[in-house]
């Protein structure tokens, strides 16, 4: 598509590739800013003002665009301000948590933090085991069919073994006194959405609810379930759901197939938040005028220490699920609990993303220098007795620096009357070189060196009158190959300017 040519360069795939992320996030979690920060924190290594325009921009449109069709599905076209992404966590309005609850936060972060760290060491040995043996679709096709296998299998034979039956919680509101009716503080909403799995009619099982149902129902549940509807107070059933979960989802990211880390993390993290719930609970038990923690703060605090502690997301991790939940209070627990995770994480190894980039050994720059390049002075990653060119330079000299040296930057320098006939002006970077000789941007004679003030007389130009300099978007149309200099004659007595 030719229309679309000024496009094809490395600036605006960049834009693109960060609108697109942006839109993704806002899409799935109803978090247009969060997508924006997410691009930012994580996306992102250039930045500008109206990158920030268009990634919100974009962010927003796809938040309307999809609550616009979810209303469609809901029979209601144009009725919007119910869902906003298509993942929901449920309602936390009624969801409190005390001050004295924050140092409990910290240390739930810091155990996140650890989890993580080893999230991230047993998947970077994993990947590395991919790469080296699991390299052709069949064996990548294999390696799917094996871990479906390995899900529905371990799912089956916890919920058997260990899961165990409850009655179903209530949903409908009861009566009071006086003959009016009020909603039961323990009605659940997400009653029709619990397993059964061979238990009484009216009952449920607890761990074929987690295991056996999507990713992000079982995530409601444990966010939004009374305390007592999952009996994770079973410390071995409790350890056998997270150390299934945590391995199974170590083991399906990097998989060859359209996964995420967000859904199992939250899964993973929201158990970890509801074992901090029955710990609390039972150490504060006998103690006066102390009150019993919520499950659903304790819940969403251990997921946003599980995903912290894996990608060491701050700021828009904490974004993103304060516009799930839609309430502001939470932002100091949540962000508190990142630092922690984020901090611990660090002390042991990267995150994930930072791992696998440096598994694919993409050229990526890092926001920080690594830390043995505090030891390091400039000479050590400087090409010795670089190339240099001057302002106007022979075509063929140039053609024999690109075909002679590696380097991708040559200096070009200047005669001064004060520093020298070597004066350092600026550079210019082989791939400049490159377009300029193919382009065939040079002219048969010498023109005047570059000055501040140029005479208004304009230079000879051989063959074409009309020549004109090369401007930048030449420069970028030559993405994504830039040519070889193959100008197809002699260049001795050419010059580039």
């Amino acid at each position: 598509f030719t229309y679309f040519a000024g496009f094809r360069n490395d600036h605006e795939k960049r834009d693109f590739l960060s609108c697109g992320a942006a839109a993704g996030v806002a899409a799935a979690f109803g978090a247009p800013i969060g997508g924006v920060l997410f691009v930012l924190e994580e996306g992102a290594s250039f930045w500008n003002q109206s990158l920030t325009w268009r990634t919100l921009f974009c962010a927003m449109v796809s938040t309307f665009t999809l609550a616009f069709f979810i209303s469609g599905m809901a029979a209601s076209w144009g009725t919007l301000g119910g869902q906003a992404g298509t993942f929901t966590l449920g309602p936390f309005t009624l969801s409190t948590y005390q001050v004295w609850e924050i140092p409990i936060f910290i240390c739930m972060g810091a155990g996140g933090g650890v989890q993580g760290a080893l999230f991230n060491a047993v998947n970077l040995r994993l990947s590395r085991f991919r790469g080296r043996w699991i390299q052709t679709k069949g064996v990548m096709v294999l390696e799917a069919v094996v871990l479906a296998v390995a899900v529905t299998t371990v799912a089956f034979w916890l919920s058997a073994t260990w899961g165990s039956c409850h009655p179903l919680p209530p949903l409908k509101p009861v009566a009071s006194v006086g003959g009016s009716t009020k909603e039961d503080e323990d009605a659940y909403p997400y009653r029709d959405e619990m397993v059964r799995f061979y238990c009484p009619r009216g009952e449920y099982n607890d761990l074929a609810t987690l295991l056996l149902s999507p990713g992000e129902s079982a995530i409601r549940h444990l966010f939004h379930a009374p305390p007592e509807t999952f009996d994770m107070y079973n410390l071995f059933g409790s350890y056998m759901f997270w150390l299934a979960t945590t391995c199974l989802a170590c083991w399906t990211y990097g998989l060859k197939v359209p996964s995420g880390l967000f859904i199992p993390a939250l899964l993973v993290g929201a158990a970890y938040g509801r074992l901090w719930t029955r710990l609390i609970n039972h150490v504060t038990l006998h103690m006066p005028h102390a009150k019993t923690t919520d499950a659903r703060i304790y819940g969403l605090i251990g997921s946003a220490a599980m995903l912290g502690g894996i990608t060491r997301m701050t700021i828009s991790l904490t974004v993103i699920l304060l516009e799930c939940t839609g309430n502001v209070e939470y932002g100091l627990p949540l962000i508190v609990t990142l630092f922690s995770a984020r901090w611990v994480g660090n002390y042991f190894n990267h995150g994930i993303y930072d791992i696998h980039i440096h598994l694919r050994q993409l050229p990526f720059l890092d926001w920080d220098p690594p830390v043995e390049g505090s030891r390091m002075r400039v000479k050590h990653v400087m090409t010795r007795h670089p190339k240099s060119v001057r302002t106007v330079e022979r075509a063929g000299l140039i053609w024999d620096y690109l075909s002679l040296t590696t380097h991708n930057g040559f200096p070009v320098v200047v005669d001064d009357p004060t520093f020298g006939p070597k004066f350092f002006a600026g550079i210019i970077l082989r791939k400049q070189l490159t377009v300029v000789l193919a382009q065939k941007d040079f002219r048969s004679l010498k023109p005047r060196p570059f000055s501040r003030h140029p005479p208004q007389e304009p230079n000879d130009v051989a063959g074409d009158a009309a020549a004109t300099c090369l401007s930048y978007q030449d420069m970028e149309a030559a993405y994504p190959n830039y040519p070889e200099p193959d100008v197809g004659y002699t260049l001795s007595d050419a010059y580039v300017a």
